[in-house]
């Protein structure tokens, strides 16, 4: 048997000692051991059995406490006056992210948090919160606000009520501060009536408002993603109009049992499992993902932070009991932060109740196991240890034995009743038979994660947007900030051009077709790699890597379709046609071969040429498009836009039009040309941009949503520059139109940038003739 004495250093990343655990196991022989192995639990028995091994993983455990993150009253107290003091400058920005701090901090017992709460209110009232500001002020009150000012939260209240538009609200929350002025010890009959004056003043003239408002404005129809009920038995959050089907080569697939239509959602799934990454914490809520603005924390600690009450619950309830305090832990495991997740959300109970329904080796599920049970939709997904190194499989058996020594030793997960603290009673009697399940259960979902895992993503705006507040220009991006497990939309296979668009309603998965399905046809997804966006090569290295498969689409199958859509965008010009003529070097790259002549002819007219001028302009350009880059960084835009406007005159002389150098300079004169207020010509910049981008992406890519609604910012900084023209505001409303299509294609109506076109939209109608 195998000893591991070597002590893990503090410095030490997870990875770094199993690397180094691995290392030992194959000299020593471990590693055949564990392949010989049958089954999940067995592995896990096997590398348990390790001399020293249990002795390491508690010492990572210790090494990961989290003590740093514990709450204090003193350092709330401080946070909060630092609040005051920009609140007094009338900078509720800065005020704002104090207060936060302060109510993060501060203890679940004790005045600190209900006065962080309150004081928050005031800043975010202020910053025109008004929603956010009524959930600090019921949280402030729940956790006893001093009964002598409470009568400024019911005032503040019955402003956010006025504000919002809701007057019988806003009159009973007047009512309360005038009876809450009772509250207030030694308050003199003058000083009591003179704020009773200014309440009912209040009060009064809310009532004001409410004769003279004739409509409120509605809210944005269709703003929650659709749900299906009942749920399809076979794929859960999936439409009744798609089924399962199996066959011996490619395993399970999805189908549809009906025609489906462009823009039909096939699945509102939420997840599973998920966890957020570590640098979204500051940003969204830790259930269920939503953006927001002023956090509510964990009572116990000040890692975890939540939208509202309710996902802080069923957090709580959920997984975060047996995480609270040691997620430090849990971000060096990685992915198998989620493995521990789905045990989690399954529940030991539940797994035990499950277990003899389980293949004891494969741990799948037997036909016996509970019909509807959630849990045997995730039981069954695909994994590939068969075809996994060894070492590979050591690791991973390792994190699955530390996850497991964790929930026995730092949490009740294996207790019976509900969790009552942080430690686990030493006295449990925990069944080894049981651990030794839960291990197997562990490395299992790791296992499957590595080919199911999903990416949780949102689009906003670029950091440079983000800091550029005087930027013409939008600039957005997509940012990951979750992982997750989608048991039913996990079902879709890989195609490089799919049937289907994800896009993410906080944490629910929406699944839409971008294209008409036949009854019977299958209906794909994109596992990540895009022909359009991706090399063939690529594409199957990355395919075969993380899935194990082999793609067999139509672009995969050719080895040279990439070169017919790729290498047009690296192409030179046809002096004879003006068509795409390869760089011999892009095309040999882009099929794999090395047998192609030197003098390849025009893609388009057959003809073969090509000059020596258009190398050296190659050089050329780039040197020129370095130095506008250059200048416009040091925001000399009139410097960089002569540089690019050369740059471009060059490469448009010698490389085919839709050339990918040529869209990057065209995009970089916009930009430059609307950061001086040229907007006429940043428009017709970026009207080359978009013909460049649905040559490469195709008309309704959601490249072309996003080079649209630039182009609509530069359009409504012409009018706003120039005066309304007729012409240029048809114009914007056209452009409107069109990135609203685009934008409901492959986001949806309940998306925020969708939202935002149609504001435009009608904003556009107001300047537009009666007539049009």
């Amino acid at each position: 048997m195998s000893s591991v004495n070597e002590n893990a250093s503090p410095a030490q990343t997870w990875p770094e000692l199993l690397d180094q655990l691995a290392a030992k196991a194959k000299r020593e022989g471990t590693l055949k051991a564990l392949s010989s192995a049958e089954g999940f639990t067995e592995k896990v028995r096997r590398v348990q059995e390790i001399n020293g091994l249990r002795r390491k993983l508690v010492s990572w455990i210790s090494q990961c406490s989290e003590s740093a993150y514990g709450k204090s009253g003193g350092t709330a107290s401080r946070l909060r006056d630092e609040g005051n003091l920009k609140f007094k400058r009338n900078d509720n920005l800065g005020s704002l992210k104090f207060y936060t701090e302060s109510v993060i901090c501060a203890p679940a017992l004790g005045p600190e948090l209900s006065l962080a709460f309150g004081n928050r209110s005031a800043a975010l009232y202020h910053l025109g919160r008004y929603q956010d500001c009524l959930q600090d002020i019921e949280l402030a009150l729940k956790h006893r606000y001093p009964k002598n000012l409470e009568f400024k939260l019911h005032q503040r209240r019955g402003q956010c009520f006025v504000k919002l538009g809701e007057f019988d609200p806003a009159k009973a929350a007047f009512d309360l501060a005038i009876q809450a002025l009772d509250l207030i010890p030694k308050l003199t009959p003058e000083k009591r009536d003179s704020l009773s004056r200014d309440i009912q003043a209040l009060s009064v003239e809310s009532v004001s408002i409410s004769k003279s408002q004739t409509s409120l404005p509605e809210a944005w129809p269709g703003s929650i993603p659709p749900t299906f009920e009942p749920t399809n038995p076979d794929l859960p959050g999936a439409t009744s109009s798609l089924s399962v089907k199996r066959d011996p080569e490619k395993g399970r697939f999805v189908v549809a049992d009906e025609e489906v239509a462009v823009g039909q959602v096939l699945f509102s799934e939420l997840p599973y499992a998920s966890i957020l990454l570590l640098d979204q914490y500051s940003t969204h809520c830790h259930h269920c993902y939503k953006r927001f603005y002023a956090p509510i924390p964990c009572l116990k600690c000040t890692q975890a932070r939540y939208c509202s009450e309710d996902c802080r619950t069923d957090s709580w309830d959920q997984y975060h009991q047996h995480e609270c305090a040691h997620l430090d832990l849990l971000h060096s495991v990685g992915i198998a932060h989620l493995a521990l997740r789905t045990v989690e959300v399954t529940g030991y109970n539940n797994l035990i109740n499950l277990k003899p329904f389980f293949n004891q080796i494969t741990l799948s599920s037997t036909s016996l196991f509970p019909s509807g049970e959630p849990y045997r939709n995730v039981v069954d997904l695909v994994e590939h240890s068969r075809t996994m190194p060894p070492d590979e499989i050591f690791q991973y058996a390792t994190t699955a034995l530390l996850l497991t020594m964790y929930l026995s030793q730092r949490t009740s997960f294996f207790s019976s009743g509900s969790m009552s603290g942080l430690k686990l009673d030493p006295s449990l009697d925990v069944n080894e038979d049981s651990l030794d399940f839960i291990g197997g259960l562990m490395l299992k979902h790791m296992l499957q994660l590595v080919c199911n895992a999903s990416a949780i993503y949102e689009v906003g705006p670029t950091k440079e947007a983000s800091e550029d507040l005087n930027n013409a220009v939008s600039e957005t991006e997509q940012r990951r900030i979750a992982t997750a497990i989608y048991p039913g939309a996990s079902m879709m296979n890989h195609s490089c051009d799919p049937t289907v668009i994800n896009s993410f309603f906080n944490n629910r998965l929406i699944v839409r077709a971008i294209m008409p399905v036949a009854k019977g046809g299958e209906i794909f997804n994109c596992y990540g790699p895009h022909f359009r966006r991706h090399l063939r090569q690529e594409r199957l290295t990355d395919l075969q890597s993380q899935y194990n498969f082999t793609c067999r689409c139509s672009h995969c199958a050719d080895p040279k379709a990439d070169f017919r859509l790729h290498g047009r965008f690296a192409a030179f010009k046809c002096s004879n046609c003006d068509g795409p003529i390869p760089d011999i070097l892009k095309e040999a790259e882009l099929t794999n071969q090395e047998d192609w002549h030197a003098n390849q002819p025009c893609m388009d007219c057959g003809q073969a040429r090509r000059s020596s001028q258009q190398i050296g302009d190659v050089f050329l350009g780039l040197d020129l498009f370095n130095k506008g880059q250059e200048m416009a960084a040091r925001q000399d835009f009139s410097g960089a836009i002569h540089s690019f406007q050369k740059s471009l005159e060059v490469r448009e002389r010698s490389l085919y039009k839709n050339h990918k150098d040529i869209l990057e300079t065209l995009d970089s004169l916009a930009k430059c040309q609307a950061m001086m207020g040229n907007f006429s010509q940043s428009a017709e910049s970026l009207r080359k941009c978009i013909s460049i981008v649905e040559n490469r992406y195709g008309a309704v890519s959601i490249e072309v949503g996003h080079e649209l609604v630039k182009f609509s910012d530069i359009l409504e900084g012409q009018i706003a520059d120039n005066g309304l023209n007729p012409k240029t505001a048809e114009a914007l409303e056209a452009i409107l139109k069109r990135a609203s299509e685009i934008l409901l294609l492959h986001y949806g109506n309940w998306h925020h940038e969708f939202q935002e076109v149609q504001e435009k939209l009608k904003q556009v109608s107001i300047l537009l003739p009666p007539n049009k």
